[in-house]
């Protein structure tokens, strides 16, 4: 049997549409952006490295808000918005920030455009 459907919101923010949600243990999350979601009129980081960091940081917040942590993360889909000039940098990053752990299994893709001045997009499932 199908359990209710949790609906969790942005890490500090107050938007209606929800960071991720979970139904029968497996949480899904999409659209995690590079901006400030306690002040969305903040500027973006500028920069593939600093922008990886701020998304990686808001994934972390939200699983520790649902009281879990980075190895529960069953996949990663990344969109960056100019693949050939950042993939490299942002995958740095991406793998200084979980450290010598099991990687999720993962996804890197150009995208056409991102708002703003975002250079990547952050999804990912998890489970309990």
């Amino acid at each position: 049997m199908m359990q209710p459907i949790q609906r969790v919101p942005f890490p500090g923010g107050d938007s209606p549409i929800p960071a991720a949600t979970e139904v029968n243990g497996l949480i899904f999350a999409r659209g995690l952006l590079p901006i400030r979601y306690d002040n969305p009129r903040a500027r973006v980081p500028e920069g593939i490295e600093q922008q990886t960091a701020l998304v990686l940081s808001h994934a972390k917040a939200l699983l520790k808000q649902m009281a879990l942590t980075e190895d529960r993360l069953l996949t990663v889909s990344i969109g960056l918005s100019n693949l050939a000039r950042d993939y490299e940098r942002m995958d740095r990053v991406y793998r200084a920030s979980f450290g010598n752990g099991a990687l999720a299994a993962r996804s890197c893709a150009g995208v056409a455009e991102l708002p703003g001045e975002c250079l990547i997009q952050f999804d990912f499932t998890a489970a309990r």
